[in-house]
């Protein structure tokens, strides 16, 4: 699968995890992290001190396009008028969502309070 973060394209990362949910049965289950290495962050032109915030917001929309049939978002990052996202996944209300939670306890607070799973190496 291509790699679409939560920084720039999270529409296409909903959409793409729905799809994959509807060839899988109902089977996908996503991992996914902020990212902690500033040369991660370098390459899509994101700084670092952001990432909680995208990761939060991007996050909020992937789960708006999975659960609501139309909506709009007005966030700090990303703006769209009403759309509709196609396809929904086959899991309700959102395939699971795993969060990597290894190098900061801003992880752990966003997968509590996102109700996500977590991922710790420790």
């Amino acid at each position: 699968m291509q790699h679409y973060s939560l920084w720039d394209s999270p529409l296409r990362l909903a959409q793409d995890i729905a799809t994959i949910d509807i060839i899988s049965g109902g089977r996908v289950v996503l991992g996914i992290g902020r990212g902690y290495q500033k040369r991660e962050f370098d390459i899509y032109g994101v700084d670092i001190a952001e990432s909680r915030d995208r990761f939060v917001e991007g996050m909020d929309i992937a789960i708006k396009a999975w659960t609501e049939e139309r909506f709009s978002y007005n966030g700090q990052f990303f703006q769209f008028p009403e759309v509709m996202v196609i396809p929904k996944p086959v899991q309700k209300p959102t395939p699971p969502v795993f969060m990597a939670v290894t190098h900061s306890r801003n992880s752990v607070e966003i997968a509590v309070t996102k109700t996500l799973g977590v991922i710790h190496g420790r």
